[in-house]
């Protein structure tokens, strides 16, 4: 429960410092003599957020990456295994990756392992890469 309280209060925090910095906002920072390290603060109650969903289907969602190649088309790694993509409306366009098969074996309760992020590399749009992180079983010569 305490490490929910302290993830809300991080993402609070963090929103209010980049709200804090958007133009028309009551403490937009217009001064372009002020240091790129200054801060302000906003109080919480100013602060006006919403929540869309982006896509349905999924197991347990927990990454979504953006690669900059120019499709605005969103990727999101499910912790069971899969990547699926996503077009830029949010109509799913299938699966990406699949590493289901390399996978240590998931408790059906609740697990922390498994597909647990995905990235693209900065050039993806000419070289195709990317990056996962993921459990795998542990092998006989493992510790």
């Amino acid at each position: 429960m305490h490490h929910r309280s302290y993830v809300l209060a991080g993402v609070g925090t963090a929103l209010a410092a980049i709200v804090s910095g958007c133009p028309g906002s009551p403490n937009s920072q217009t001064d372009t003599n002020q240091s790129p390290t200054d801060t302000t603060q906003v109080a919480l109650d100013q602060l006006r957020l919403g929540l869309e969903p982006v896509a349905t289907g999924l197991s347990s969602p927990v990454g979504m990456a953006v690669p900059d190649d120019g499709t605005n088309r969103f990727f999101i790694a499910d912790q069971t295994g899969k990547v699926f993509v996503f077009a830029a409306d949010g109509t799913p366009r299938g699966t990406f990756l699949d590493v289901t098969g390399r996978l240590v074996t998931l408790q059906t309760d609740f697990d922390e392992r498994g597909l647990l992020s995905i990235a693209f590399h900065p050039n993806y749009a000419a070289n195709g890469r990317f990056f996962v992180v993921y459990n795998t079983p542990l092998l006989p010569q493992d510790p």
